[in-house]
């Protein structure tokens, strides 16, 4: 799944394993919505704007088939705000291959109240997190986590 929004003329070029923007990122809002990119190797999510705002909503990858799962793929050239305790970026997997990872890169980061997390449920190896942010700020009980629940 790709989400990209742009600000001014410019082009959004995409490929297999990236997507990249030329020109100024605008604004991307999910809100009281589920994003689910999920079957045997789960489904790769890049997200490329200017601003991003997660409220009340779910972006969620599982991997349970016999392939590693793909990434959620964050780049911002401004902000992120991820904010209530219904919204989470949560990347599974229920199999004995490999969840995915979370990889945001942001100038400014807020989680509030929500979470970020990798797991596995079986022996697959939970995904990595990576932050690459100026400033991070974490309130309201938030959470970034990544953990197995057996072998993994």
């Amino acid at each position: 799944m790709n989400l990209a929004s742009i600000a001014s003329r410019g082009e959004i070029i995409l490929d297999e394993n990236d997507l990249t923007l030329q020109g100024q990122g605008g604004k991307i809002t999910v809100e009281n919505t589920l994003i689910e990119m999920s079957g045997y190797s789960g489904g790769a999510v890049f997200i490329r704007a200017g601003q991003f705002f997660l409220d009340n909503s779910i972006i969620y990858s599982n991997t349970f088939g016999n392939q590693d799962g793909k990434d959620i793929n964050i780049k911002l050239t401004e902000t992120a705000y991820i904010k209530d305790l219904n919204s989470e970026i949560l990347v599974v997997t229920a199999s004995k291959n490999n969840a995915g990872g979370i990889s945001i890169e942001v100038p400014y980061l807020e989680i509030s109240g929500s979470f970020m997390n990798t797991g596995s449920v079986l022996t697959g190896q939970a995904g990595n997190i990576e932050i690459h942010a100026k400033d991070v700020m974490l309130k309201d009980g938030a959470l970034i986590a990544s953990g197995s629940l057996y072998t993994g």
